[in-house]
Order: structure tokens, then C-alpha cells, then sequence
């Protein structure tokens, strides 16, 4: 497989994920507000985060 023809579509995936992911995390995040607010602003961080680095990997 060539890696050239992967590259416009590792930066596609990148952008996509990028406009698509504050959805998700959101959706997944709606039940967590519920909780302490503490508590949920550290899991809310801690999501954020990953998805950010998931999104710079790609990119990079």
C-alpha cells in the first residue's frame, strides 16, 4: 500500500473528527453534569483532553 495516497485521508479523518467530536464528547458528557460539579469538570478535562491529543496525533 503507498503511504501517499493515505495522507489525504489521515487529513480528512483529522478535520472530520475535529468538527464532529464537541458533538460526541457533549453527548457523552450531558449525563456526567449531574454529578458533582468537581467531579464532572474533572472527567469533562479529562475527556477533552484525549480527544484533543486523538486529534494532534493524527494531524501530526
Amino acid at each position: 500500500m503507498n503511504s501517499d495516497k493515505n495522507i489525504p485521508r489521515l487529513l480528512g479523518a483529522a478535520f472530520l473528527l475535529q468538527a464532529v467530536a464537541p458533538m460526541i464528547s457533549e453527548l457523552f458528557l450531558a449525563p456526567v453534569d449531574m454529578l458533582d460539579p468537581s467531579v464532572s469538570g474533572n472527567i469533562k478535562g479529562w475527556f477533552r483532553n484525549k480527544v484533543t491529543l486523538g486529534i494532534n496525533r493524527i494531524k501530526a
